[in-house]
C-alpha cells in the first residue's frame, strides 16, 4: 500500500527537511528552492500532479468525489493467483483511505465499472471466468454487501446509470450457442433495477460476429450502443455498428458504418445536441502489419448518420480505452502506446479539439506494460486517469492512478538548473561563464531515466515525481569535465523544487571540429545541393578552419555560397576562425551526369575539416600502426591496396574481408610492418566489391576503413550493395556522404544508413545508423512552421546523438524518455506547386545503437512532421535487425591464409538457361581441376573434373537459382565466382 499522510504530517516533514538538510547543504553546485506553489486549499492541492500504485492488479474505472477524493474499480489477484473484484478510495494526492477486494470463489472476477448509489454508496459492475455478469453493492465507507451473478454466457464491457435511473443499463458480448465449440459473439444489452433485479436481457446478432463496448443515455431515457462487427463480404472486414435501444429494451435504429480500414471502437459520447462521438482504433490491412494502429474519432449526426471520420497519426501503437468531453468542448483520450515491434506499453493522453484536431500528445509510465483504462476530469480542468503498470515497485502488475494538471503534466516536482563553461576553474557557475548550449541532461529514478537539452541560455528543467534523482550532465565529446559527474536530489514533497547547476572544465584545451556532408537526395542530369556544417565541440577556438570537400567523379561544381578554390579535384573553403560550442553552414551544388550513370548508383563524396588533431591521451597499448586502404577500377579488375602508414609495426594479426555483392570473396588475417603494403586484384564481373579491416588495438579515434568498389566489370553491373555496411567516418573531422540516385521520390521520409545486409537489414551491435528525415510541403499555401517528432527506441544510445546538416535553421530538444523535437520556426515553406525545390526540407543526425543488444533485436523508428499546427504526416518505418551481417553469407575463399590474388571464374552466358561456358587462367598441363558447384544455402548441387582450363556446364538436373563455384587443384582453390539459371 502507498503511506498514508495527512496535510500536518507533510508539512512537519516539509519543516524536518528545511532543518536537517537544506541549510546544510548551501553549496554553490546544488542550491535548493523554497516549497514555492504548495496551496493548501483542496482544489490547489489536488491541481498537482502525482501517481501512485497499489496492491490492486489493474484499474479499469473511476470516479471523482465533490471533495476531490478518487474512488477506482479493477482486478486484485489473491492467493490462488486468480483475480477478484477490487475497489479503493483515495484521497486527493492517491493516498488510501480504504479498499475492498470482491470474490472469493475459484473463478477469477473483476470490476469494470462504477456507478453511484443512494446514500453515497457504489454498485459495481464486473464479470467472472463463468462467463457471468457480476452486481457488487460497496458502501461509501468500503464495505462490501452483496454480490449477485446473472448468468447469460457473456460478458460485461461497460455500465451505465446512476440513482435517478432507477437502475443501471449494461453491454457487451454472448457466446454463440447451439452448436458445440461455437465461439462466435452476439450483442448483449439489459438493465438491472437498484435492488438488483435482472429486468430485461436481450442478444442480438449483426453480422457474422459481434460485440458491444459502450453506451450513453439521451435525455429522452434510450441509449445509444456502440460496438464492432465482423463481416465477410467481399473479405474478412471489421465495422463499427450503433444500436438505439428504448429504456424497455426495444430496438428503435441499426446502423452499420462499412469503413475502408479496420476499426475497432472502444468509447461513445453524446455531445450537446445530441450529436454522437465514438472513439477508438483504426488499421489499415493494407499495411501488412498488425501491431500499427491509430487512434480513430468519428461524429455522426442526432439520427446516428456519420458526419465524419479520421484517424490521428502517432507513431506506433495505438488503442483508446477512455472519451471524455471537456466543458469547453474539447476531447480528453486515454489509452495506451507502444512502438511498433515492441511489448514495451506506455499509457498516454491526448487532448483534441470538437473537430478532432490533435492538441496534444503526452505518455506516462517507465519500462513496460504502462496502461490507462479510464480518466476523470476533476472540477478545477485537471485530470486523474486509472489503470494498470508493470514499471515501478516490484516490477509486477499494480492498479495505477496518475494526476496531472489540465496539460497533462503530471509532476509539478522540479529540477532546473544552468550548464556552463567553468572558465575560472572554481566548480563554480560565475555570471560570467559561457552557456553551453543544447547539452543532454539526464535524471534518473525509480519511474526510469528522463532527458532533456539546455536551451540558449545553458538553462534546463524536469518536472518529475516525489523520490531521489540522480541527475548528471553528459558531455558529447571527452574534450570536457563536470565537476561532479553525478548529483543526488531528494524530492520529497508535491510543488517541491531544486536548483542543480553543473560548471564544466575543459580536458583538453584543445578545438575538436565536426564535419557533416549532406544532400537530401541525388537526380540524373539535375543540379543537386549539398550542405555541410561544421562545428567546434571542443573548448578552444579553432583559430583557422578549412574544409576539403572530394566530389564523386561524376558529379560537376555547378555553384557555391561561399568562396572555394580547387586542387587535385577537391574543394577547398577556407571558413575562418570556430570558436568553441559554435560553426556554420555552407552549400554548393553539383551536376550528377547523365550519360556515365545509371539510376539507383551510389555516389559518394567526402568532406574533411582542419585543425584534426585529437588531443586525447594515446593507449599505451597501440603498437602505432594505422591501416589505410585504397582501390580503384582498372578495366574489367579492381585492385585493392592494404597500407600501414603508421609508424609502428603490427604487433599482432587482424583479419580483413572482401566481399562481392553479398558472397564473401576473402576473408584473412593480415600482418604488416610500418610503410609496407600488400595489393589484391580481382576480376568482379560487374559485382560490387567491398574491403573491410579493423585497426590494431588502442588505435586513436574510431576509424574502421571501410572501401567500397561499385561498377567494375561487365555491364550492367550491380547496385544496392555499397551502402549496406557503414561508412569509414566515425572521427568527427570526416564525414563520407553516400547516396544512391533516384528517379521520383516521396518528399516526407525517413532513411537510416547504413541499410544492413539483406533483407533483415542486419547490423552489428553498437554500430552508428545515420537518420536523413525530409520533408515537402504539398499543401496549398505556405507552410511557416515545421516541427519533426522522432520518439527514439531504447535500443538507441541516446548519449551518442550527433546533429548534422540541416536545410534551415531549427531549435532542437530532447524530452522526456528520448523524445527528439526539430522545430522550424520561423521557415515560410512554399507549397511544392508553387516552387518545388523550395518546397523542401531535411535534417540529418547520426545515433549508435546500444553495444549490448543480443541478436535479433529490432531497431526501428519513424517520424512525424508536422506542417504549422495540423495532423502529422508520417514517414514510413526504418528498420534494422542486430546480427552478425556476415554470417549467413557464403565464403569461397576460407582455406587462403595468404595474399595471393584470386581470379573470378568467366561465365558465358550468365545468367544462363541450358549451358554456359566456364573459363578460367591456364594451369599445369594435365593438372585436374575440380569442379565444385554450391547452392546458396551452402548445400553441394553438382561436381566435375577436368583436365582444360575451361568447361561446358550442361546441366538440366539444376533448378532456378543462384550458386557459387569452387574450382581447385591438389595445391587448393584457384578459382571461384557465381552462375545464376534462370529455368
Amino acid at each position: 500500500m502507498v503511506a498514508k499522510f495527512n496535510i500536518d504530517q507533510l508539512m512537519e516533514r516539509m519543516y524536518a527537511i528545511l532543518d536537517n538538510t537544506r541549510m546544510k547543504k548551501l553549496v554553490s553546485t546544488l542550491r535548493y528552492a523554497c516549497f514555492c506553489g504548495l496551496l493548501l486549499t483542496p482544489w490547489g492541492v489536488f491541481a498537482q500532479g502525482w501517481q501512485r500504485y497499489y496492491d490492486g492488479e489493474r484499474l479499469f474505472s473511476i470516479e471523482v468525489l465533490s471533495d476531490g477524493s478518487l474512488v477506482a474499480a479493477g482486478s486484485i489477484r489473491n492467493a490462488g493467483e486468480v483475480s477478484d473484484g477490487y475497489w479503493l478510495h483515495a484521497d486527493a494526492w492517491g493516498n488510501i483511505i480504504t479498499d475492498t477486494r470482491m470474490g472469493n470463489s475459484p473463478t477469477g472476477e473483476n470490476a469494470q465499472a462504477l456507478l453511484p448509489a443512494p446514500g453515497g454508496n457504489w454498485i459495481v459492475p464486473g464479470n467472472s471466468d463463468g462467463d457471468s455478469i457480476l452486481l457488487a453493492k460497496v458502501t461509501a465507507q468500503g464495505n462490501l454487501t452483496t454480490v449477485n451473478y446473472y448468468v447469460t454466457s457473456g460478458l460485461l464491457y461497460s455500465a451505465i446509470g446512476s440513482p435517478s435511473q432507477n437502475g443501471w443499463f449494461f453491454c457487451g458480448a454472448q457466446k454463440g450457442s447451439g452448436v458445440p465449440g461455437n465461439n462466435l459473439q452476439r450483442t448483449l444489452s439489459g438493465r438491472v433495477s437498484n435492488s438488483g433485479v435482472l429486468m430485461w436481457e436481450r442478444a442480438d446478432s449483426i453480422g457474422l460476429n459481434s460485440l458491444a463496448v459502450d453506451a450513453a443515455s439521451t435525455s429522452s431515457g434510450d441509449y445509444w450502443i456502440v460496438g464492432q462487427l465482423v463481416s465477410m463480404l467481399p473479405a474478412v472486414n471489421y465495422d463499427v455498428f450503433l444500436l438505439k435501444m428504448a429504456e424497455n429494451g426495444a430496438l428503435i435504429k441499426t446502423a452499420v458504418f462499412e469503413l475502408t480500414d479496420d476499426q475497432t471502437p472502444e468509447k461513445i459520447a453524446i455531445k450537446p445536441g445530441g450529436h454522437l462521438l465514438i472513439a477508438g482504433s483504426v488499421k489499415n490491412p493494407a499495411n501488412g502489419n498488425l501491431q500499427e494502429e491509430d487512434i480513430w474519432l468519428a461524429e455522426t449526426d442526432t439520427s446516428g448518420n456519420l458526419r465524419w471520420s479520421k484517424a490521428i497519426s502517432w507513431p506506433g501503437f495505438q488503442q483508446t480505452h477512455a472519451l471524455k468531453q471537456l466543458p469547453n468542448g474539447d476531447l480528453l483520450l486515454a489509452g495506451e502506446t507502444r512502438p511498433t515491434l515492441t511489448g514495451s506499453r506506455d499509457a498516454f493522453l491526448a487532448r483534441l479539439d470538437g473537430d478532432g484536431n490533435l492538441l496534444w500528445f503526452k505518455t506516462y509510465g517507465g519500462v513496460k506494460g504502462d496502461i490507462f483504462w479510464d480518466v476523470a476530469v476533476l472540477s478545477d480542468g485537471s485530470f486523474a486517469a486509472a489503470g494498470q503498470t508493470g514499471s515501478f515497485g516490484n516490477l509486477v502488475l499494480h492498479a495505477w492512478l496518475v494526476h496531472t494538471d489540465s496539460a497533462g503534466n503530471m509532476w509539478s516536482n522540479r529540477i532546473e538548473g544552468q550548464v556552463a563553461h567553468d572558465q575560472a576553474a572554481d566548480c563554480l557557475v560565475g555570471a560570467g561563464d559561457a552557456p553551453l548550449v543544447n547539452w543532454l541532461v539526464t535524471a534518473a529514478g525509480v519511474p526510469g531515466r528522463f532527458y532533456t537539452t539546455t536551451d540558449s541560455s545553458g538553462h534546463y528543467e524536469f518536472m518529475l515525481d516525489t523520490g531521489r534523482w540522480y541527475v548528471s550532465v553528459l558531455p558529447s565529446v571527452g574534450y570536457w569535465l563536470p565537476c561532479m559527474d553525478s548529483i543526488s536530489v531528494d524530492l520529497v514533497l508535491p510543488a517541491d523544487t531544486a536548483v542543480v547547476s553543473f560548471p564544466v572544465q575543459a580536458a583538453y584545451n584543445c578545438p575538436l571540429l565536426l564535419v557533416d556532408i549532406t544532400t537530401p537526395y541525388l537526380r540524373r542530369c539535375f543540379d543537386n545541393t549539398y550542405t555541410v556544417r561544421w562545428f567546434n565541440y571542443g573548448p578552444q577556438a579553432a583559430t583557422e578552419t578549412r574544409i576539403a570537400v572530394l566530389p564523386d567523379p561524376f558529379l560537376t561544381l555547378t555553384g557555391s555560397s561561399v568562396l572555394y578554390t580547387v586542387s587535385g579535384g577537391t574543394l577547398w573553403f577556407n571558413v575562418g576562425p570556430t570558436p568553441s560550442m559554435q560553426g556554420g553552414n555552407l552549400t554548393f551544388t553539383a551536376l550528377l551526369d547523365c550519360a556515365a550513370t545509371v539510376l539507383g548508383q551510389t555516389h559518394c563524396t567526402t568532406a574533411w575539416i582542419s585543425p584534426d588533431s585529437v588531443c586525447y591521451h594515446i593507449n599505451p597499448v597501440w603498437d602505432g600502426a594505422s591501416l589505410d586502404i585504397n582501390g580503384y577500377c582498372a578495366g574489367d579488375s579492381v585492385v585493392l591496396t592494404i597500407s600501414n602508414t603508421g609508424s609502428g609495426n603490427m604487433q599482432q594479426a587482424v583479419e580483413y574481408v572482401i566481399t562481392e555483392d553479398q558472397v564473401i570473396f576473402k576473408r584473412a588475417p593480415l600482418l604488416l610492418a610500418a610503410g609496407a603494403d600488400t595489393t589484391i586484384v580481382l576480376y568482379p564481373n560487374g559485382a560490387t566489391v567491398t574491403l573491410m579491416i579493423t585497426q590494431t588495438p588502442g588505435h586513436p579515434g574510431n576509424s574502421h576503413p571501410v572501401l567500397v568498389v561499385e561498377g567494375c566489370g561487365n555491364f550492367p553491373f550491380s547496385t544496392g550493395y555499397a551502402l549496406q555496411f557503414p561508412t569509414d567516418d566515425g572521427d568527427p573531422f570526416i564525414d563520407t556522404e553516400c547516396r544512391e540516385n533516384i528517379g521520383s521520390f516521396d518528399p516526407n521520409d525517413k532513411t537510416g544508413l547504413p541499410k544492413g545486409v539483406g533483407e533483415a537489414h542486419l547490423i552489428k551491435a553498437g554500430d552508428a545508423i545515420e537518420y536523413l528525415i525530409r520533408f515537402q510541403n504539398t499543401g496549398t499555401d505556405t507552410a511557416f512552421r515545421v516541427e519533426i517528432r522522432d520518439t527514439l527506441p531504447a535500443t538507441l544510445d541516446l548519449v551518442s546523438l550527433e546533429l548534422g546538416s540541416s536545410s534551415h535553421s531549427y531549435q532542437v530538444d530532447i524530452k522526456e524518455k528520448g523524445i527528439l523535437r526539430f522545430v522550424f520556426s520561423p521557415i515560410a515553406l512554399p507549397d511544392s506547386a508553387v516552387n518545388p525545390t523550395a518546397s523542401q526540407g531535411f535534417v540529418k543526425y547520426r545515433i549508435d545503437t546500444k553495444k549490448d543488444l543480443p541478436f535479433g533485436t529490432v531497431v526501428q523508428n519513424r517520424a512525424a512532421i508536422y506542417f504549422d499546427f495540423n495532423s502529422a504526416v508520417l514517414t514510413e518505418k526504418t528498420r534494422h535487425i542486430i546480427g552478425d551481417p556476415l554470417n549467413e553469407w557464403t565464403t569461397i575463399n576460407t582455406s587462403e591464409t595468404d595474399l595471393k590474388p584470386l581470379s573470378k571464374v568467366s561465365a558465358s552466358p550468365n545468367p544462363f538457361s541450358e549451358n554456359t561456358l566456364l573459363l578460367w587462367p591456364q594451369t599445369t598441363m594435365n593438372t585436374t581441376c575440380n569442379i565444385q558447384i554450391t547452392s546458396a544455402d551452402g548445400q553441394i548441387s553438382a561436381h566435375y573434373t577436368t583436365l582444360e582450363n575451361s568447361f561446358l556446364l550442361s546441366d538440366t538436373t539444376l533448378p532456378p537459382g543462384m550458386y557459387f563455384l569452387k574450382i581447385f587443384t591438389d595445391t587448393g582453390v584457384i578459382v571461384a565466382g557465381k552462375i545464376i539459371k534462370t529455368k
